[in-house]
This record gives structure tokens, C-alpha cells and sequence, in this order.
């Protein structure tokens, strides 16, 4: 008994990590609301993000870092969702001087 018990752990736990790595990739644009560095998150046009461990940032078109974002920044981004409704940010660009926040 204990031997199915395991075994029933053991397979619904592959499912679940099966159904976490499904999923699709977005796109979107907006201003920076808010970045909290020691948490890896930030919102932008008031949805909540967490940031991939890989982030890739371009500021002002050169190569930038996760720490140098502000709020107010207008931004092009790439993100993950998953199943359960998060959002991970995989990269993120600094929109130009000439580039207008939905512009695309």
C-alpha cells in the first residue's frame, strides 16, 4: 500500500511540473509603476511581473540590468504565462525618445 501510495505521489507531481512548463509568450508595452529589486518583481501599466533569473534589459540601447529600471520608464517587453496565471518577464527594452508607448 505504502509502494501506491508513492507511486500515485510521484506521478501527480509529474503532472504538475508537466502543466508549469506550458506556456505562452506575450508581448507588451507601457510605463513603469513600480520595481521592487529585492523581490524580482515589477508592474508595468498596473499588471504584476516577476523577472526571469536571465533577464535581459537594453537601456537606452546598450546593455542594462534589472537594477537600473525606474518607474516612469516607457518599455517594450517579452514575458512567460503560465497556466496558473503568472507572469515572468524574460526581457524588457527602453523605448526610444521618438517611440510612443503603443505605438506598435
Amino acid at each position: 500500500m505504502k509502494f501506491l501510495l508513492t507511486a500515485f505521489l510521484l506521478m501527480f507531481a509529474t503532472v504538475l511540473n508537466a502543466e508549469e512548463l506550458q506556456l505562452t509568450e506575450g508581448k507588451g508595452q507601457g510605463i513603469i509603476h513600480a520595481v521592487d529589486i529585492a523581490e524580482n518583481r515589477m508592474i508595468v501599466q498596473g499588471v504584476g511581473y516577476t523577472v526571469a533569473p536571465d533577464f535581459e534589459v537594453e537601456i537606452g540601447g546598450s546593455y542594462g540590468a534589472f537594477t537600473m529600471l525606474e518607474p516612469g520608464m516607457r518599455v517594450d517587453f517579452v514575458y512567460h504565462r503560465y497556466p496558473n496565471g503568472d507572469r515572468q518577464m524574460i526581457s524588457l527594452r527602453e523605448l526610444g525618445a521618438s517611440e510612443s508607448v503603443f505605438e506598435h
